[in-house]
C-alpha cells in the first residue's frame, strides 16, 4: 500500500484517496484533518521488506503485550517461500497461516534489525499433522551485522500423525545490541525431502 501511494500517478492517487474517504466516512472532517488522517492511514499499510537469499548463512503461556513489531523494526531474508504461505504469516500477528518453504531441506529465516535490539524472550511454534519426521532448529544471533554468530538454542522435535502435531517453545534470554536473528530449520534430520514450515515466531 505504501508503494502504491507513493509511486502511482497523481490521478490514481486521487482515486485511492476518494475511495478511502468514502470507506472511512471522513467527509465531515476539516480538509487539513482529512489529509493528515489519510497519510497516517497509508503509513500504517507499509509492507515488510524481504529478500530471497540463496545461501543458508553469511560466509564470515501467555502472549505479552511487548512483542517486537517486526514489520517496523526489521527486514527479513529467506532462502525460499511458498507464495501461498509467505513469511509474514509467521512473523506478523495479522497473518494466520504461517510460513512454508518452496524447496525441501534446510531453510533459513534471517531478521535484520534496522537498530540494535534488547531481547528477552523468543516464542516459536511449529505444526505438522501429516508426516512422521524429526525436525531440528537452531536459533542464533549476531551483534556485529553477521560477521559472527552466537547460539541461543538448538532443539529437535519428533512429529507424528498419531502423536505430536505441535511444537511450541519459549526461550528466555538476556541479549543486548542484537542486530541479526537467524533461524535455521532442518525439517527432517534423516535427510528425507520434507518442506520446512513455521507457524509462529515472536520476539520480545
Amino acid at each position: 500500500m505504501w508503494f502504491l501511494a507513493t509511486k502511482l500517478p497523481a490521478s490514481l492517487k486521487r482515486i485511492y484517496a476518494i475511495n478511502w474517504l468514502r470507506e472511512e466516512s471522513h467527509a465531515q472532517e476539516e480538509p487539513n484533518d482529512i489529509w493528515s488522517s489519510f497519510f497516517e492511514h497509508i503509513e500504517t499499510q507499509r509492507l515488510m521488506q524481504k529478500r530471497i537469499i540463496s545461501d543458508h548463512r553469511p560466509s564470515n503461556a501467555a502472549i505479552p503485550s511487548s512483542w517486537l513489531n517486526l514489520e517496523e523494526l526489521a527486514d527479513v531474508e529467506i532462502t525460499s517461500e511458498n507464495p501461498d504461505f509467505p513469511v509474514e504469516g509467521a512473523l506478523l500477528p495479522r497473518f494466520g497461516q504461517g510460513w512454508r518453504a518452496a524447496d525441501p531441506g534446510m531453510q533459513t529465516i534471517r531478521l535484520l534489525f534496522t537498530e540494535p535490539q534488547t531481547i528477552h524472550h523468543f516464542h516459536l511454534s511449529f505444526h505438522e499433522a501429516s508426516a512422521t519426521r524429526t525436525q531440528e532448529y537452531a536459533l542464533r544471533y549476531s551483534q556485529d551485522n553477521g560477521q559472527s554468530y552466537l547460539d541461543i538454542v538448538r532443539q529437535q522435535w519428533n512429529f507424528s500423525p498419531e502423536g505430536s502435531h505441535v511444537e511450541s517453545d519459549d526461550h528466555k534470554v538476556n541479549l543486548s545490541g542484537v542486530n541479526i536473528i537467524e533461524l535455521d530449520i532442518t525439517p527432517d534430520i534423516s535427510g528425507q525431502l520434507h518442506l520446512a514450515s513455521l507457524a509462529k515466531l515472536r520476539i520480545a
